[in-house]
Parts: C-alpha cells; structure tokens; sequence
C-alpha cells in the first residue's frame, strides 16, 4: 500500500517537474519571437537606418537560394560598379560585356538582373547568401552604389521570419511528445490507483473473513 502511494507520488512529481520545465522553454522561446517582431518593426520605422556591421548576412543559411524576385528586387538596390560584383561572383569580362550590350536598353537596373540570373545560374550556383556576401566584402574595394537599408529591410527580415516558423516547428514537435508523455503518465497512474483499489478491497475482505 504504502509502496504504491509513493510510487504514485513519484509518477506527479516527474509529471510537474516535465510540466514545468517545457512551459520555461516556451516562454524563453516566446520572449525571443518578441524581440525579433520588435527588431522587424525597428527597421520597418526607419530608426534602423544605418544597420552597423551586417551580421545579418552571416544568418541567411547557406543552402537558401536567390529566387528570381529576391534577383529582381537585389538589382533595385545595387548600382554603380555593379560589374565588379558579377566579376567576383565568377563571371568573365566578355560575358559581362555581354550583358551590359544586350541589356543596355532596359538600364543598369535590368544589366544587374540578367548578371545575378547569370551567377544563379548554374555552372556557378551562387546562393543568395554567396552575393550578398561578395557584396558586403568588395563594396568599399570598388566603390559600389549600395543600399544596404533596404537589403537588410527584406532579407534581414524574411530571415527572422524564417527562424520563427523554425521556433514554431520545433514547439509544436514539444506539444505533441508532452501529450504523449502525460497520456503515458496518466496511463500509470490509472495503473496505480486500480492497484491501490484493489489492495484496499483485499484487505477488507481479509479482515471480515478473520472477523
């Protein structure tokens, strides 16, 4: 009997202790979700206006390809010495020269394009990570038109989102093993109670019959 009811205090005691501790890991998780929308929301103001050193980038995983809309919207905001970029990326000066004729007649803006579609492209792959990366090294070098702001605006952010819906996935997997868990816990102590029953009814019987 006495075993049981410790067991049984045991089996509610690891429970709220398992309780207890995923709930402080969500809110920890919670509390830093926070601080990114607050971050998000910073850059959206306009109070983030110079970003400082663009650690952002180092963020960005490196498996993430450039889409086509992240290529068209980088070109909006890359201007002068924008070939220097397109040479570092592993592009040659003829095929450079290439882009730069056959395009000339949409601008600089539409040169930029087709040379980030040429780097995407295999055999060179560049990732978006990869030119924002050679970017952020050879900007001062040669002197590009960069509008670092409005980068960091979409990408630094469409990063943070991406670690939210991380975060999110990785809550959900702890939601669902702590319902396997208490529904095992609960099994248990079902298990215990039906004993600790039956023991009692047991010992009633024993008594009457040596009454």
């Amino acid at each position: 009997m006495s075993w049981m009811l410790y067991k049984l205090l045991m089996i509610m005691t690891r429970l709220l202790s398992m309780i207890l501790s995923i709930v402080s890991a969500q809110l920890l998780r919670r509390r830093s979700g926070e601080d990114l929308i607050v971050e998000i929301q910073l850059i959206r103001s306009g109070l983030e206006s110079n970003p400082g050193p663009r650690d952002w980038i180092a963020e960005i995983p490196p498996e993430m390809p450039a889409t086509d809309d992240d290529l068209a919207y980088l070109s909006n905001y890359i201007g002068k010495g924008w070939r220097h970029l397109g040479r570092k990326l592993g592009l040659g000066p003829a095929r450079l020269d290439h882009i730069e004729h056959d395009f000339q007649r949409g601008g600089m803006r539409d040169q930029i394009f087709h040379m980030l579609l040429k780097v995407k492209a295999p055999p060179l792959e560049a990732s978006l990570k990869d030119i924002l990366e050679t970017l952020d090294v050879i900007e001062a070098e040669f002197s590009i038109t960069v509008e670092w702001s409005e980068l960091s605006l979409r990408f630094k952010q469409e990063n943070n989102i991406l670690a939210l819906q991380a975060e999110n996935e990785e809550l959900k997997t702890e939601n669902q093993e702590l319902k396997e868990k208490l529904a095992s816990l609960e099994r248990d102590s079902g298990a215990l109670k039906r004993c600790s029953e039956d023991g009692d009814a047991a010992t009633g019987v024993k008594k009457i019959k040596h009454e």
